[in-house]
């Protein structure tokens, strides 16, 4: 459950970087 919770965590961060990354842009 660590590890899911992990990579989700991760991968929600990435896109959300992704996201504001385009939003800035």
């Amino acid at each position: 459950i660590s590890e899911t919770a992990r990579r989700l965590g991760l991968h929600r961060r990435t896109l959300a970087r992704k996201l504001e990354k385009r939003v800035v842009q």
